[in-house]
């Protein structure tokens, strides 16, 4: 379940292969095709984000799909042991366990933005903003300030 820009909600039912976006009334606003048509089989989805006229959605670490806010999909891409990702209209954000990478929507560049060092033990999770990265760990968080 993923939170809409306007105060509803998209869910990923499995059951019937298809995202659906409710509005916070309970009514149903739209819902995607099946996406097994689109050749998507198997789908686990972990997290569900919409920002600006997209909705991204992480299939358990294996990629991410794209939807429109009309719930159409439009692409996907791939995300090899993605844990995390952020998404912020144009740009997902994503942690590997090792790497912060990102993948633009508009070139489909597909980058490491920055790497974390071998003796960075317990690290869960990165979260990046402009200038800095909030590095989740088990016992707490630790703010990083990086130049980019």
């Amino acid at each position: 379940i993923g939170v809409s820009n306007d105060d509803g909600f998209w869910i990923y039912d499995p059951l019937r292969f298809r995202l659906i976006k409710i509005y916070a009334n309970g009514k149903r606003a739209f819902e995607s095709a099946n996406v097994s048509d689109f050749g998507l089989q198997a789908l686990q989805i972990s997290k569900i984000i919409e920002n600006g006229n997209k909705v991204v959605l992480l299939d358990e670490g294996k990629r991410f799909l794209i939807f429109d806010n009309f719930g159409q999909y439009l692409s996907s891409y791939i995300a090899d042991n993605a844990r995390s990702f952020q998404f912020d209209g144009n740009n997902i954000y994503y942690f590997d366990g090792k790497d912060v990478k990102y993948i633009s929507l508009s070139t489909f560049e597909n980058q490491i933005l920055f790497s974390f060092d071998e003796e960075d033990t317990g690290l869960k999770d990165v979260l990046v903003s402009p200038g800095k990265t909030l590095k989740i760990y088990e016992n707490g968080i630790q703010k990083q300030i990086i130049d980019r």
